[in-house]
């Protein structure tokens, strides 16, 4: 990951991910997810989607580097601390729970930050049920991502969300919006873990 996303400067903006609690809403909205699901919320940063899903009936967990998960206890002290979890994603340690462990997991402008996607992704099969959702929004060039051992069901092009994201960068640091070597387009979709885990 960039040293940006580690700076206070990028803490103290704490807008989270282009979209935010609209963009988490809109993609649990499309998934058909209930009440009672189990979520992964990966890389979850200061953990407002996971307090998110908790006001929405759901079981959310979430994964970040230890010093972000301490930034979301602190932040969000009323939710349990067995919901959060430290996690090395660019390292290849795995996910710390078990098989088919969660219905759905979550990753919000996340996923193109990590080095090793192919491992990341095979983690994720793993602690999804069979046939669990991945709900993704990210930065990209051009259309959805495309994953393997994943079936995107849809998709949505979110370039708005991403250049209002900016405009409130620019309007409250007074700084131009950083250069992203992901992409300039933004995209959010759901997709659906096929064949073997």
């Amino acid at each position: 990951m960039t040293d940006l996303y580690d700076s206070e400067q990028w803490h103290r903006f704490d807008l989270g991910h282009p979209g935010g609690e609209a963009m988490t809403e809109s993609l649990l909205a499309r998934s058909g997810l209930k009440k009672g699901s189990r979520i992964l919320d990966l890389c979850c940063g200061t953990g407002d989607s996971v307090a998110l899903l908790y006001t929405l009936g759901m079981s959310a967990f979430g994964v970040d580097r230890d010093s972000v998960i301490l930034r979301a206890q602190e932040k969000h002290e009323a939710i349990s601390g067995d919901s959060w979890h430290g996690w090395q994603g660019d390292t290849g340690e795995p996910l710390p729970f078990d098989d088919h462990y969660f219905d759905a997991a979550l990753c919000e402008c996340s996923l193109s930050l990590l080095k090793d996607r192919a491992t990341v992704l095979a983690e994720v099969r793993r602690v999804l049920k069979q046939e669990g959702l991945f709900l993704l929004s990210d930065v990209c060039e051009g259309e959805a991502f495309q994953l393997d051992g994943f079936e995107r069901l849809e998709w949505r092009d979110e370039r708005q969300a991403l250049k209002n994201f900016a405009i409130r960068w620019i309007w409250e640091t007074g700084q131009k919006f950083p250069d992203s070597e992901r992409g300039k387009d933004y995209f959010s979709a759901v997709y659906r873990a096929i064949g073997p885990a």
